[in-house]
């Protein structure tokens, strides 16, 4: 693909999801999503992906993030090990990725994700590389306290807050009133 094009690709998606970037590096490493290996067996996570370590370290990351914000509050050890420890399930960060569509800035080698489908969510059923990846790539290229500023703005924008929505690891449930 085309590397102007991924640079234009990447400013876009850093307007659309309001990151100020330095280099624009790493979110094209955590946008670059082609399968590398295939894991015997099938089910849940059965391929690695080329950002996969990207997501990997956003993970990381968004556990810290919430842990911290929890700290803040006042919240107990329990309190904390119980939003930050629960089963990985990437449920909500999937569904945000839907609703914001940020898959349609992943590319390969081919091209973009979002023309080679006409428009379809790339194939990653039951969890999501990009959110944790971009976290991941923010946290690369501005620090910790940039980062953790960018979820929380992210994150209300889009109806969760940290400490009031439960937030369990990669899953996010948005409580119904």
């Amino acid at each position: 693909m085309d590397r102007t094009l991924i640079r234009n690709r990447m400013k876009e998606l850093a307007e659309y999801i309001g990151y100020e970037y330095i280099d624009l590096s790493w979110l094209e490493k955590a946008m670059y999503c082609k399968v590398i290996a295939h894991k015997a067996g099938g089910g849940k996570n059965r391929d690695n992906y080329s950002n996969g370590q990207m997501a990997a370290l956003g993970n990381a990351v968004l556990k810290m993030i919430v842990a911290d914000v929890l700290f803040e509050q006042g919240k107990s050890l329990a309190e904390i090990d119980n939003h930050k420890n629960r089963p990985q399930d990437y449920e909500v960060l999937f569904h945000l990725d839907w609703e914001k569509q940020i898959y349609r800035f992943a590319y390969d080698d081919i091209g973009d994700y979002y023309d080679l489908t006409g428009g379809v969510h790339p194939p990653l059923p039951a969890h999501d590389l990009y959110i944790e990846a971009i976290v991941g790539a923010i946290y690369k290229d501005r620090g910790y306290e940039y980062t953790k500023e960018w979820v929380m703005t992210f994150f209300e924008k889009n109806g969760i807050v940290i400490g009031e929505t439960p937030i369990y690891v990669n899953k996010v449930h948005k409580q119904q009133t």
